[in-house]
């Protein structure tokens, strides 16, 4: 087992790029630090070299503003699989749509959710993609596909994957299941935990029911770096119902993708699609009627009812032209009429039997359409006007917005940005430059121009990202699965950036920025890892430190000044402020470990496999540039 320890020298051969993204795969761990899967191996290469052109100034955002509603999914070959995006502040109708392997899968935007084709077995990354207000928007989905008629020559699977238990009879549910041709270490998992827990009982799945609903029970063996996986629905029944119960209804089933939605209400086309999973329509078309606050989708098996607790701010309907190829997936519309709060409750029956109830919580918030308008100037990215979506508790900060409009070209004189105006003539509500705007409705404000013009400098921002770097190798694991599994509790390593100007003009890095997507544990916390960040003038041989010190890594569980994005990504911006004269270079270093913690890191260890420790690094930088060249 061989380790790269930080170069002091920095003799390192260096590529050029623009973006890089760590993503580093967390291995199953079975009790304790050490105990663990895998091996890290030499880094190919543990540098690069980071370029800064007139190419770099449209800034990235990945899975915050625009992101899907689940990060990750599973589909089988000749599936339509749906999955819904969400959108917060940005204003945009157009999208495109890729898959990392269209051997694997390709897709296509519908309104607004993605609907993939599932084409072979493999794993691809969704990713759906929008520019506006000079900035792409990225959300990411990882589907794996599997072929369901293929037989199981290796691996892991239960016995019976339709199970029921009822409540007034036993709470309790042993599920056997069988390994072939393996062995490993075995964990289990439950979708959620409120309906029902898992663990593992002499070779059985040991399921406790809590409550009314379905969960779905994935069993994982893990055997040198290498998992396995199989899973079953659990329904959950107050009781059962009277005479015979039809074991055929167990084979029908429904899903709903989450049990919270947050809406928006605002003056234009208020109407979403939500995806249910189910296999009730496979063979047959789908009827619909209205019934009371809702929707009753049928066929001659049973139906499902899809109903609105207050149709007055939430409405329920149905276009057959969205299902028009139905597979395990449909689609139905909710229109929102108000602001407020409000539950979808699903219901239904197959064959007489009772499918489990589920409620959906509908929190609507009104939102406003706000735009910057440049009027008969630009600002300062040569854009006339910026499109935002704000609720009302969204501050504007418009000092990042700056205008500038021609007075004389000839001479460089330009007419500077005195003020917005909600009239294009400066008789509306004024708004500084400076100030924060807060949205009480739609609003168009205007750019309002001094009277004197001078000659002016623009300040052009652009983030450089860091990407596509191949940090680890473990020679050995990759040439028997094509792949990479490279760290374990105690594991470190560091990492060389350099980057250069390439411009005529100064440059000045003003933040570095990290962002986690982590793993966290309830009780125990998130995945311990450490960090530090230095930089030496090449004129001398002194560090200095931006994120931890010289014998202490930093991690984002002890640091306060971190920014919560949701549950379990998390950013912190590290200003820097080190300019770069044209042809001049610097290197940044960046060191990592992942600091022990026995009982988080075997708790991380005991989740399912799809969970991934990333890190997205990027540079925001500035230049200074005259209004006309």
């Amino acid at each position: 087992m061989a380790y790269r320890n930080y170069n002091e020298k920095r003799k390192t051969n260096k590529i050029i790029m623009i973006i890089l993204i760590i993503i580093i795969i967390i291995l199953m761990i079975t009790s304790c630090t050490s105990l663990f899967w895998g091996k890290i191996g030499n880094p190919f290469d543990n540098s690069k070299e980071l370029k800064i052109d007139e190419d770099k100034n449209l800034k990235e955002s990945r899975n915050n503003e625009l992101q899907f509603i689940a990060p990750v999914g599973e589909t089988y070959i000749g599936s339509i699989y749906r999955i819904e995006f969400t959108l917060k502040k940005i204003d945009t109708k157009e999208f495109t749509c890729t898959t990392s392997d269209a051997d694997i899968a390709v897709c296509i935007v519908k309104d607004n959710y993605v609907e993939v084709y599932a084409i072979k077995e493999g794993t691809v990354t969704i990713s759906i993609i929008t520019e506006t207000n000079n900035k792409k928007y990225i959300g990411t989905h990882e589907l794996t596909i599997k072929d369901e008629n293929k037989p199981v020559t290796e691996g892991v699977m239960f016995t019976k994957t339709k199970n029921t238990i009822y409540l007034n009879e036993n709470n309790t549910l042993k599920i056997p299941y069988k390994l072939i041709n393996i062995d490993g270490d075995l964990s289990v998992s439950s979708s959620d935990s409120t309906i029902a827990t898992v663990e593992l009982v002499n070779n059985e799945v040991l399921v406790k029911a809590y409550k009314e609903g379905n969960v779905k029970i994935t069993l994982t063996v893990s055997k040198n770096g290498k998992e396995y996986q199989t899973s079953c629905i659990i329904t959950i029944k107050k009781e059962r119902s009277s005479g015979t119960e039809n074991q055929d209804s167990n084979t029908y089933y429904y899903n709903i993708a989450t049990n919270k939605y947050e809406l928006a209400y605002t003056s234009k086309d208020n109407r979403k699609n939500l995806i249910l999973e189910t296999n009730l329509f496979n063979k047959s078309a789908i009827n619909v009627r209205n019934i009371p606050s809702g929707i009753r989708l049928y066929n001659n098996l049973g139906y499902i009812d899809i109903i609105s607790s207050n149709p007055n701010i939430l409405e329920i309907g149905y276009d057959a032209k969205d299902n028009e190829k139905i597979k395990n997936y449909l689609s139905y519309s909710v229109t929102t009429k108000s602001s407020g709060n409000a539950t979808i409750t699903i219901s239904g029956s197959v064959n007489n039997q009772s499918l489990p109830t589920s409620i959906i919580d509908i929190n609507i918030i009104a939102k406003y359409y706000i735009t910057l308008n440049a009027l008969d100037g630009v600002f300062a990215n040569n854009l006339k006007e910026y499109s935002f979506l704000l609720s009302s508790n969204e501050e504007l900060d418009l000092s990042n917005y700056i205008a500038y409009k021609e007075a004389d070209t000839q001479n460089c004189l330009y007419y500077t940005l005195d003020s917005f105006n909600t009239m294009a003539n400066g008789t509306g509500i004024k708004y500084a430059k400076d100030s924060k705007f807060i949205a009480t409705s739609d609003a168009i404000l205007y750019s309002i121009y001094s009277s004197n013009s001078s000659k002016e400098e623009v300040t052009k921002t652009g983030t450089a990202y860091l990407t596509d770097v191949n940090i680890f190798h473990n020679e050995e694991y990759f040439n028997k699965y094509g792949e990479d599994k490279v760290i374990y509790p105690g594991a470190y390593g560091s990492y060389v950036i350099t980057i250069e100007n390439t411009l005529d003009k100064e440059v000045k890095i003003n933040k570095i920025n990290l962002e986690e997507k982590t793993i966290c544990q309830e009780n125990l916390g998130c995945l311990n890892m450490g960090y530090i960040i230095k930089y030496s003038n090449p004129k001398d041989d002194k560090y200095t430190y931006y994120y931890g010190s010289s014998n202490k890594y930093q991690t984002f569980n002890e640091d306060t000044s971190i920014i919560n994005i949701n549950a379990t990504r998390r950013e912190k911006n590290i200003d820097f402020g080190i300019s770069l004269k044209p042809g001049e270079k610097i290197e940044v270093s960046l060191l990592w470990k992942w600091l022990d913690d026995d009982e988080l890191d075997t708790a991380v260890g005991s989740l399912e496999n799809n969970n991934k420790y990333d890190l997205l690094v990027s540079f925001d930088y500035e230049v200074k540039e005259s209004v006309c060249k």
